[in-house]
């Protein structure tokens, strides 16, 4: 009996059947048009199907308890929206990206559970488990493709300086991202960060005069060179915790954004919040964005509200639509307003990748103070962790804090879309575009440009502007 890999985990309750082989290939679809007159008939398209097979399995367990136990857990581990890398024992050096159809019967049997997963790949072909990495030099970067089919690179980009595009190009096809400056123009700034809080210091950050929604501040942050904390939370009967407030340098701001960066695990049975406090130069609430866990919900929620005291509106209190999508919550909350248009997002950040995962839908975040409500300028910013009572708390950690000067910028002028230190992944397999892990779809530069392949043999990558990056190409050798 053989063992499988699936998103990177190996269950060891769980083996594959004997006399079970992979499909050599995926499956051949033909359609032919037949001719009046003509014996047989004429090709008129040749592709690949969607591969699909059964998995014959069993499942290891002593009594029916621990069968439905492992049942449980095989299902949490293998239903995903989206296919996940599967390797199996038998072929460690190729790797399927697969989902889960079907259910799974298992008979009442007491020591063994046996039975059959149905996978479906989507993408039907076999891949090399170790991926190809290739250094741009002077712009161009040599692709070495060993595999048996044309693939997809994934290409990473550290910014070196402000940027309004890029392209890559082949000799016969070209990706844009963004929109160069024509001659004689000079491409503007949108955004213009104004203040990069990393947390490694608490010089600067006042605990005089704060006051905090349906609590008190007590105790005192700390930090250890890169976090904010709760170094103490001092004591009260219902919220309590510290608070932090700090001046932002060219305030006030009429358009802007404010980017946390928050660690926020949530073991069961715990209860806490952090919120950061949007305040003018009074120190009155114009917006307050917080991440909390009160109970009333299965995991952790957002909470997003405009404006304060008497006069408020909540866009956002919201745990997901499953409720469980931002539990140990490590990632990004922003909040944003231009013109008369506000705009919240929240985001999950993969430690592995860097991309934004379990992301908050555009629309949800969004509202248009039509009543112009919610005007007060942004002139300094208000961070609080606290616990209720004597309920046990998580450990919640503030990482990173920016905030941003919008310009108005007319649509039609070409825009600086990154800046030194930004990070750029172009994912040409997923069609999709990455700034800083954030999917940006609207970055797409060109109508013709195309998310290209690159077939077998050599391929040489050009990469303009040359001068501006940092750059390294990948791709996973690909197999029928």
């Amino acid at each position: 009996m053989s063992s499988f890999e699936f998103n990177g985990i190996t269950k060891d309750y769980i083996s594959v059947a004997r006399d079970w082989t992979l499909p050599a290939f995926a499956p051949i679809e033909r359609e032919y048009t037949e001719v009046p007159g003509r014996a047989g008939a004429i090709q008129t398209e040749m592709r690949t199907g969607v591969r699909r097979f059964q998995l014959p399995i069993i499942i290891h367990s002593k009594t029916f308890e621990e069968k439905q136990l492992f049942a449980e857990d095989l299902a949490e581990w293998l239903i995903h929206k989206n296919p996940k890398p599967l390797v199996f024992e038998k072929y460690p050096n190729r790797v399927l990206f697969a989902a889960i159809e079907g259910t799974l019967d298992l008979p009442q049997m007491l020591k063994r559970g046996k039975g059959v997963l149905q996978i479906v790949c989507e993408d039907p072909y076999a891949y090399s488990r170790k991926e190809e990495k290739f250094a741009f030099k002077d712009g161009a970067a040599i692709i070495r493709n060993k595999g048996k089919i044309s693939v997809k690179p994934t290409i990473a980009l550290n910014v070196l300086r402000d940027i309004s595009h890029l392209d890559l190009f082949t000799d016969l096809a070209y990706m844009r991202v963004g929109q160069p400056a024509n001659l004689g123009e000079s491409a503007v700034v949108k955004l213009v960060r104004v203040l990069w809080e990393q947390m490694n210091s608490l010089i600067g950050w006042s605990e005089n005069g704060t006051s905090v929604d349906g609590g008190i501040v007590a105790g005192a942050f700390a930090s250890n060179g890169y976090e904010f904390y709760a170094g103490s939370y001092g004591d009260g009967p219902k919220w309590h915790g510290p608070s932090g407030k700090a001046s932002i340098p060219n305030a006030p701001l009429r358009n802007f954004r404010v980017e946390v960066r928050l660690r926020f695990p949530s073991p069961r049975g715990v209860y806490g919040r952090a919120e950061t406090y949007l305040l003018d130069d009074q120190s009155n609430v114009i917006a307050k964005i917080a991440m909390k866990q009160t109970g009333a919900t299965k995991g952790n929620a957002v909470e997003v509200r405009l404006g304060g005291g008497e006069d408020y509106k909540y866009i956002l209190n919201y745990a997901g639509s499953k409720g469980i999508e931002w539990d140990n919550f490590d990632g990004v909350l922003s909040l944003e307003r231009e013109g008369n248009v506000w705009t919240a997002y929240v985001a999950q950040i993969d430690p592995d990748t860097g991309r934004h995962t379990s992301r908050l839908s555009q629309s949800m975040g969004r509202y248009v103070d039509t009543e112009q409500r919610f005007v007060g300028n942004l002139s300094q910013i208000q961070l609080h962790i606290a616990k209720h009572s004597d309920l046990p708390h998580p450990f919640i950690r503030f990482l990173d804090l920016k905030i941003f000067r919008i310009n108005e910028v007319p649509k039609e002028d070409p825009r600086i879309i990154a800046r030194e230190g930004d990070q750029i992944e172009v994912n040409f397999k997923a069609g999709k575009i990455y700034l800083n892990g954030k999917e940006r779809p609207d970055l797409k530069g060109d109508f013709g440009a195309q998310f290209f392949e690159l077939p077998k043999g050599v391929t040489p990558i050009l990469l303009d502007p040359a001068d501006a990056f940092e750059a390294t190409a990948a791709i996973r050798e690909g197999y029928r």
